[in-house]
């Protein structure tokens, strides 16, 4: 039995629906992965997952949404931007805070919990997210899938069609390119031959 594919009719939610129905358990796995990463949220997974719903069907995928993965990588964007918009929210109801940047040290950290972040990091974080799927959208769909969902190397393998080895490979490139976006200065004095460069 092969998936149904949502043809982007705005008019045609069944397949969306369908697939839906299909992920849902996946999803809402997903959804509570999320979650339990961001314990200061106060979305629920259900309303989290909802919220992505209602989301792509304001803005439904186009023709090339196909397969479980292909899935699953909508579903996580739509959940990433969400806990992005939750977190321009609260930069905008305590801007000015005073909250310092995330030293570099310490950002390394956002690939293990990036719910720990203060919303003004998350914006950062944000904007060299869309600049990495702009150079290079299979990397983002990684970071997508292994940080802001927790997929494992295998998972994110077997949902991209990709090798283990490439998805930890290509990981790891697309975190130094963040780190470098969201901390340029820090990550040039990390570099031990920055100054010959």
């Amino acid at each position: 039995m092969t998936d149904r594919q949502y043809d982007g009719d705005p008019d045609d939610k069944r397949a969306l629906d369908e697939i839906v129905e299909r992920y849902y358990l996946r999803l809402s796995e997903l959804a509570a992965k999320i979650r339990r990463r961001s314990p200061r949220a106060s979305t629920t997974a259900a309303s989290l997952l909802n919220d992505a719903y209602i989301r792509l069907c304001r803005n439904p995928p186009d023709r090339r949404a196909r397969g479980h993965g292909e899935i699953l990588a909508i579903f996580a964007k739509a959940m990433r931007h969400i806990t992005i918009d939750q977190a321009r929210s609260k930069r905008a109801t305590k801007h000015g805070s005073g909250n310092p940047p995330v030293p570099f040290d310490e950002t390394v950290h956002v690939f293990r919990d990036p719910g720990a972040l203060s919303p003004e990091d998350r914006l950062n974080l944000e904007c060299a997210m869309n600049e990495l799927e702009r150079l290079d959208g299979r990397k983002a769909k990684i970071i997508d899938f292994r940080f802001f969902l927790g997929m494992t190397a295998d998972e994110c393998a077997l949902a991209l069609n990709l090798s283990k080895a490439t998805v930890e490979r290509e990981s790891r490139e697309a975190k130094a390119f963040l780190i470098s976006k969201i901390a340029p200065k820090q990550a040039m004095e990390a570099t031990p031959d920055a100054a010959t460069h």
